[in-house]
């Protein structure tokens, strides 16, 4: 998949995926997105599940067990080409330093009806990356706070 990524105005950000998976972000409804240039990749989100041990002395055969605590919804990271005069990666860097939290959207378009992943994040991180061979990059992190909903 190609991705496009996007944010706008309040933070809100839109990343589009081509085949196309779209990440969108903005604050109490009230979503304004344009794009993030030169995106190259997405990953995640890579959720997971804590586990409290609940072993006692009458544990069957011996054996430890758990049961589930609290989800980490995981984070997405991204990287495109540095734009050191774009708006939009500015404002990135805004609300990771401001620590404002956005809402975000996530449309896969891989054929039929997309598919859409809402969820809410705070921006974690965002890393420049130059080579003497290669274009400067900027990776670029959201840690999800919420549940995954899927429409």
């Amino acid at each position: 998949d190609n991705f496009i990524a996007s944010t706008t105005g309040n933070g809100s950000g839109v990343l589009v995926a081509g085949a196309s998976g779209v990440l969108s972000g903005g604050t109490n409804g009230t979503e304004v997105f344009a794009n993030i240039a030169e995106v190259k990749s997405i990953s995640g989100p890579n959720p997971s599940v804590a586990f409290a041990e609940v072993t006692h002395m009458e544990s069957p055969q011996a054996v430890r067990e758990f049961l589930p605590t609290l989800t980490d919804p995981g984070e997405i990271s991204l990287t495109c080409n540095f734009l050191p005069d774009n708006t939009t990666q500015d404002a990135m860097r805004t609300d990771l330093f401001a620590k404002t939290k956005r809402n975000f959207t996530m449309t896969m378009t891989d054929g039929g009806a997309p598919t859409v992943w809402s969820f809410s994040g705070y921006y974690s991180n965002l890393g420049l990356n130059t080579a003497i061979d290669g274009p400067a990059e900027l990776t670029i992190s959201v840690k999800l706070t919420s549940v995954i909903t899927e429409s």
